[in-house]
């Protein structure tokens, strides 16, 4: 199993995967993650259209990741 924290990097490329009509298994297939790891990103970071935004989906997870 890989590292578990994504960097905007991969967010971009579920970004790219999701325009160019790909499934969560390809995307998956694509980046080397785990299948959980890509539902999760997509299911916490859609906006109620189902879009997906990479930049703001980076900004969430640094506000998270900080410490106080």
């Amino acid at each position: 199993m890989g590292r578990r924290a994504l960097w905007f990097s991969d967010r971009a490329d579920i970004a790219v995967g999701i325009l160019a009509g790909k499934t969560d298994r390809q995307i998956v297939a694509d980046l080397g993650r785990d299948y959980t790891i890509i539902w999760r990103e997509r299911h916490w970071n859609s906006t109620k259209t189902r879009d997906y935004r990479p930049v703001c989906a980076d900004c969430a997870a640094e506000s998270l990741r900080s410490r106080p």
